[in-house]
């Protein structure tokens, strides 16, 4: 399913939502699972990277309400991915 928006003018979760779409299973991170590599990797397929950009956008509007205006947020912390 393409999406009908020009590409250059896409954001980045319509991007992501759109290859999600046509490649749910496709690898997009491999993210070690500990410091000591020979523990292995935990894969994010491009659906679950989708659905933590959605249940983070709906957890930030939840928390911090929705403007009418454009409104930047940005998030200091640890970088670890939770799936």
């Amino acid at each position: 399913m393409a999406n009908s928006i020009e590409y250059g003018k896409r954001l980045i979760p319509q991007i992501l939502d759109d290859l999600a779409s046509t490649e749910p299973d496709r690898i997009l991170y491999s993210i070690a699972k500990s410091s000591d590599i020979s523990q292995g990797f935990q894969q994010v397929s491009a659906r679950n990277f989708a659905r933590a950009v959605d249940k983070t956008a709906w957890l930030l509007r939840k928390q911090i309400g929705e403007s009418k205006t454009l409104q930047s947020v940005g998030y200091i912390g640890p970088r670890k991915i939770s799936l």
